[in-house]
């Protein structure tokens, strides 16, 4: 992991908590800010010292944001904190036009991390690579609504696809799968995800949404995509594993938490409504 960063936080320490955004001047003199995966965030009034872990930063006109820079999850986010920001003295100041955004992950996310584990450093070595290990759709849409996924793994007609269907898959050069997780692989490839191989095999299709995981703070578990007519076929809760990130991502909760987080920001795919602002 890079060495973090660290940054003074005393004016915007509550903003930050709220929004999940930090920001800076986009100016030389903050340009240490740059490319961190990590900020150690310090603030003297409080004296305490948080770290966060960074997903993305953009430099942005505050006055007149370009939101097509910036994933469309953290669009709400970014708006809320630059309209309160505004309001205070010093964090969005007119004398500079452009400022620096870093997006931060939520701060329970990293609490399924263990210290010394195996698994937190192939997780964090995964991550900070995501490129090399995950694909992802280019869109968020149901395939098919209704359809859930059959019991029967051997069998090749567990579905019917209509004309229609069949008429969308042949514009994209595709035809009907009907294997029981074939609608799945389907609304992958339609929505515009990349599926490598790997000793002769496409990479395996994740459902991020297993019903395994308790929603932080409630009793309940996490969507199980498969039971629902409206998530069996959804791209958005979709990604991509090499062989390898497969088999981490069925053991390691907090992988699972990170690409459920990913999808959030790619698609705003919050079935749960986890992710969302209040």
């Amino acid at each position: 992991m890079n060495t973090p960063v660290k940054v003074a936080a005393d004016i915007t320490w509550d903003l930050i908590k709220k929004y999940d955004v930090y920001s800076c001047p986009d100016r030389p003199k903050f340009d240490f800010v740059k490319g961190a995966r990590a900020l150690l965030l310090s603030s003297k009034k409080l004296t305490e010292t948080v770290l966060r872990y960074v997903d993305s930063e953009v430099s942005l006109n505050a006055a007149d944001p370009e939101l097509a820079l910036v994933e469309p999850g953290l669009h709400a986010r970014l708006l809320a904190y630059i309209a309160e920001a505004k309001e205070r003295p010093g964090i969005l100041d007119n004398a500079c036009r452009y400022h620096r955004f870093c997006f931060l992950q939520p701060d329970w996310l990293r609490q399924s991390e263990k210290s010394d584990s195996l698994e937190t450093t192939a997780v964090q070595i995964l991550w900070q690579e995501n490129e090399t290990w995950f694909r992802w759709p280019t869109e968020s849409k149901l395939l098919r609504r209704g359809w859930t996924r059959h019991s029967d793994g051997k069998r090749n007609d567990c579905y019917s696809y209509d004309a229609e269907l069949i008429q969308r898959l042949n514009q994209k050069n595709l035809e009907p799968d009907g294997r029981n997780n074939g609608p799945a692989i389907l609304s992958f490839r339609m929505a515009g995800g990349d599926r490598p191989c790997s000793c002769g095999e496409g990479w395996p299709i994740h459902r991020i949404y297993d019903g395994q995981a308790f929603i932080p703070g409630d009793q309940q578990t996490i969507l199980h995509a498969v039971q629902d007519g409206d998530h069996f076929t959804h791209s958005g809760g979709l990604v991509a594993l090499h062989p390898a990130a497969h088999f981490i991502a069925h053991e390691s909760e907090l992988l699972g938490w990170l690409l459920r987080w990913e999808a959030y920001r790619r698609f705003e795919y919050d079935p749960d409504n986890i992710f969302s602002l209040p």
